[in-house]
Formats: C-alpha cells, structure tokens, sequence
C-alpha cells in the first residue's frame, strides 16, 4: 500500500507556497481549504495523498489523504 500513497508533506514541497489547496479526507469531508503555505503541520506529518485523487478545479488543487 505504502507505492499507492505519497507523504503530504513531501507532496506539498512540489508546489509554490500561494497556490491554493483544498484537502478532503477519504469520505470527503474538507480537513483544509487554503494556501499550501498555511497547511497546519499536523495534516501535512499525519497524512498521506491518495495516488490519483489530485485534481484541479479551476485555480484550487483537490487532494484526497489517508491517515498513515
């Protein structure tokens, strides 16, 4: 499982800073809506992306995350 998942926080270091984020856990439930740069350190340490969950919807990046 662990090649079906990248670490958020090594996920997030791909990108600059303003662009915008929003994160949902596994049901869908919004965990952040903002800045990459404003991501608490508590869901970028905890969670990891779902490989093929990230989508861009108009000027936001979507990601789907899992707990590791």
């Amino acid at each position: 499982m662990e090649d079906e998942m990248s670490k958020l926080f090594t996920f997030l270091e791909n990108f600059d800073t303003e662009n915008l984020i929003t994160i949902l856990d596994e049901s869908g439930n919004i965990l952040f809506n903002g800045k990459m740069g404003d991501v608490p350190q508590r869901i970028t340490n905890m969670m990891s992306v779902i490989r093929g969950t990230a989508v861009y919807q108009g000027s936001c990046l979507t990601v789907k995350v899992k707990k590791c």
